[in-house]
């Protein structure tokens, strides 16, 4: 679903000694006025908008993107701080996947994830270490089985499998054109939405490919009301080969159990949204 996406759609930055930092929890920004109307709390003209982006992602058979993401986590004073990192990911519809996550502030234990359609493998990039599982052959069912078996929630891979069918839209407590504008040199339609525990915006690229270029998240449901952000470079040229969503070891890494989110499987449902 697509708020699942959204709220997927982050990796944390921060260090930790699991695998569940790969995720960052949802964030959402505060509705304004529809652009010229009032449509009732849900306007319909943005719950289509996210719908023909669903459609058209899930798509595509091939799509990679980079994309520059910020997220602000509260220390215990209560001050807010924000990290930085970078993603890199190449989707192949139904059965291939591969996550990059890189920062100059540290990484969490696995920031690397191949998934061939067969097998899931969490990689350190310096550590050496990889976890692997055998998974559903569908990028749909991986999802669900990481945040079922394991409370982890990848990031922005919600994007590829968000269906934006009645169940989920009806999630949504609010929702609101508010207006074209511009994200870096592409022209974009803005839209903002509301749900339980998160407000959040959506950039959607104008025209035939109709690309998420920015996403906005603030969470509602903790009282310093922190921020995700991230920004999208979409890679739409020749599909990368098969070798790039399959993992080989190299000589000398050495494999472990996967992690399992402290707080217990099924951790990262209870950030989904519509």
């Amino acid at each position: 679903m697509l708020i699942a996406m959204l709220s997927a759609l982050l990796a944390s930055a921060a260090p930790a000694p699991d695998v569940q930092v790969a995720a960052l929890p949802p964030s959402r920004a505060p509705l304004i006025a529809a652009e010229d109307e009032d449509t009732g709390p849900v306007d319909s003209r943005a719950a289509a908008a996210l719908q023909r982006m669903s459609r058209y992602l899930q798509s595509q058979q091939f799509l990679g993107l980079k994309a520059r993401a910020s997220s602000e986590q509260v220390v215990s004073s209560g001050e807010k701080i924000q990290l930085d990192y970078s993603l890199t990911i190449w989707v192949r519809q139904p059965d291939g996947l591969r996550v990059d996550v890189t920062s100059d502030r540290g990484l969490p234990a696995f920031s690397q994830f191949f998934f061939d359609g067969r097998t899931f493998t969490a990689v350190g990039a310096t550590s050496g270490a990889y976890a692997r599982v055998p998974v559903p052959a569908t990028l749909k069912g991986l999802t669900e089985k990481l945040v079922d078996d394991y409370g982890l929630r990848l990031p922005l891979v919600d994007l590829f499998t968000w269906a934006g069918g009645d169940e989920h839209l009806s999630r949504l407590t609010g929702a609101v054109s508010v207006g074209p504008t511009t994200v870096g040199e592409w022209p974009c339609d803005q839209y903002a939405f509301r749900q339980e525990g998160l407000d959040w915006q959506v950039w959607i690229q104008r025209g035939e490919q109709p690309l998420p270029r920015r996403i906005v998240m603030t969470a509602t449901d903790e009282p310093a009301r922190p921020r995700q952000s991230v920004e999208i470079d979409w890679l739409l040229q020749a599909p990368p080969a098969a070798t790039v969503f399959a993992f080989e070891p190299p000589a000398g890494a050495r494999e472990v159990p996967m992690p399992t989110s402290p707080d217990g499987a099924g951790r990262g449902a209870a950030a989904e949204g519509p």
